[in-house]
Parts: C-alpha cells; sequence; structure tokens
C-alpha cells in the first residue's frame, strides 16, 4: 500500500522543519510513544535543470549586451589604450552583475519550489517509511495501529 500524506496526518504528533529537512513524531493508538523520524525535500532534477538552462540563456544574453556597451565605449573614447581600458571596465562590470543577479534569482526560485507544500509532504511521506514496520494500517476503517517490536518481529516471520 501507498501512503499518503493525508493518511498520515493523524499519527503526526510533532513537526519540526529546519530549511529543507523535517523530523517527525509519529504515535498510534498501540504506542506508548511517538516514534521519531526524518526527511528531506528533495528538488525535481527536471525543474533545477530548467531553471539552470534559462538562467544561463539569460545570462550569456545580458553579457552580451554589457559586451557590445563596452565596446561602443570604448570606441566613443576614441579607441586606444584608453577606449579599451574603459570597454573592458563596463563588460566586467555588466558580466558580475549578471552572474550575481542570475545566482541570487535561483537560488531563490529553488527555494521556493523545495519549501512548496506538495515538496514538504513528500519528505513527511519518505520519513514515515523509516518508521513505517511499527504502523498498519486498517483500509476499512481508515486508521493506524502501533506495533510493538515483538509484533514487527512476528510480522517478519
Amino acid at each position: 500500500m501507498e501512503v499518503t500524506y493525508d493518511q498520515l496526518k493523524p499519527i503526526i504528533v510533532a513537526e519540526s522543519w529546519t530549511d529543507n529537512n523535517v523530523v517527525i513524531n509519529f504515535k498510534a493508538p498501540g504506542h506508548t510513544a511517538p516514534l521519531m523520524a526524518s526527511g528531506t525535500i528533495e528538488l525535481s532534477s527536471s525543474g533545477s535543470v530548467a531553471g539552470t538552462v534559462g538562467n544561463v540563456a539569460k545570462r550569456n544574453l545580458i553579457w552580451t549586451v554589457f559586451s557590445r556597451l563596452g565596446s561602443a565605449i570604448g570606441s566613443a573614447l576614441g579607441g586606444g589604450i584608453g577606449g579599451a581600458v574603459a570597454g573592458h571596465t563596463a563588460a566586467e562590470v555588466g558580466r558580475q552583475g549578471t552572474e550575481k543577479a542570475t545566482k541570487k534569482a535561483g537560488e531563490s526560485i529553488a527555494k521556493k519550489r523545495a519549501l512548496n507544500p506538495k515538496s514538504k509532504e513528500a519528505a513527511v511521506v519518505k520519513a514515515f517509511q523509516n518508521v513505517a514496520m511499527y504502523f498498519e494500517y486498517n483500509t476499512e476503517t481508515n486508521e493506524w495501529k502501533g506495533l510493538s517490536a515483538q509484533e514487527v518481529a512476528a510480522k517478519a516471520n
């Protein structure tokens, strides 16, 4: 049976998030104490690759604009060493600025994607898998039962 977050809600007694990491305490009737499990939000590779490709394309376009602007400044100053230095400086300032801006935007998008509710729910379900053997779900009553270590060992045999 594939467990869903909605099925787990009744047995979650504590949930603590630190960045992309979660520590969850699960407890069902039959348990004397909660069972602790941890999980991590995982970014989908397809989303992060698309974001990276988009950022690289944007950075290249903006850098090209600043490079041409630098060349125009250099030409306007009459070329020579002074014009070349001014043009190179303008292009370098543009490159550094766009690199910082696209990096910051990419980190912000990744963080928003990571912390969305569906990603959090998936991390909780994944954390539950670490302690799932101590729980039994009754599909007829939609209720959880906590299993003892002896019951878990008996089921394994």
